[in-house]
């Protein structure tokens, strides 16, 4: 059963998101909603104590959203045939989604601003 309460929109490659005050988990957005992201990143297993916030920029671009509030809903490994065979142990893919905390409404504005200048179409 689907528990998404907003549509996600696929964002664009050159977005992306980093996790915990010391950016241990950063990769490229795959989808973002009002609501919050999926991002997948190549890991050795080092974790950052505090998960806390995550931001979201673009590259080549001046969009920077920093210390989003947000929870962790998922960390999961995924298996992506070109990253293995670029990768070797102990490097890991994986996507984690998170769920974005009450925003204060600069941080709000600044996510409508992402959602519609920096996405591509709707997410399946």
């Amino acid at each position: 059963m689907e528990k998404r309460r907003h549509i996600r929109l696929l964002a664009q490659d050159n977005a992306f998101a980093a996790l915990g005050s010391r950016f241990t988990r950063v990769g490229r957005v795959k989808n973002i909603s009002p609501g919050g992201l999926a991002f997948e990143y190549i890991t050795n297993g080092e974790t950052d104590e505090d998960i806390s916030q995550l931001d979201v920029f673009v590259s080549g671009n001046d969009f920077h959203l920093p210390k989003v509030p947000c929870k962790v809903v998922y960390d999961i490994p995924v298996q992506r045939s070109d990253v293995n065979r670029i990768f070797f142990q102990p490097f890991v893919t994986k996507q984690c989604g998170v769920q974005f905390k009450e925003l204060p409404e600069d941080k709000s504005a600044q996510l409508r601003d992402f959602l519609e200048t920096h996405t591509a179409g709707v997410a399946s």
